[in-house]
């Protein structure tokens, strides 16, 4: 993503993209049927953007998560991740 805008993945079907998904602007909001994967492969945030979980287990458990400036927020729901990688950025884990 590289607008400004909001971009809404929701929805009962998982997303089968595999690869890289990164952020660079603008605001993500993660809102499949829980427990569906609305991002099966990594996920980078970057300056200028953020990702919002609106339910509980959005990312793939084998997934990388990685926070270089941007933000994700967790906003009370859980999320499992393969990993984390932090450079830098905020991690919220409530609303």
């Amino acid at each position: 993503s590289t607008s400004a805008g909001t971009l809404q993945f929701s929805g009962t079907s998982a997303n089968t993209y595999s690869g890289l998904t990164t952020l660079n602007a603008g605001q993500f909001q993660l809102n499949k049927s829980p427990g569906v994967n609305a991002i099966a492969g990594g996920l980078t945030i970057n300056a200028g953007a953020s990702a919002t979980l609106l339910a509980a287990e959005q990312i793939s458990s084998s997934s990388t998560l990685t926070l270089s400036g941007g933000t994700f927020n967790m906003n009370t729901y859980s999320e499992t991740i393969g990993s984390l990688i932090y450079t830098s950025g905020t991690l919220t884990q409530g609303g």
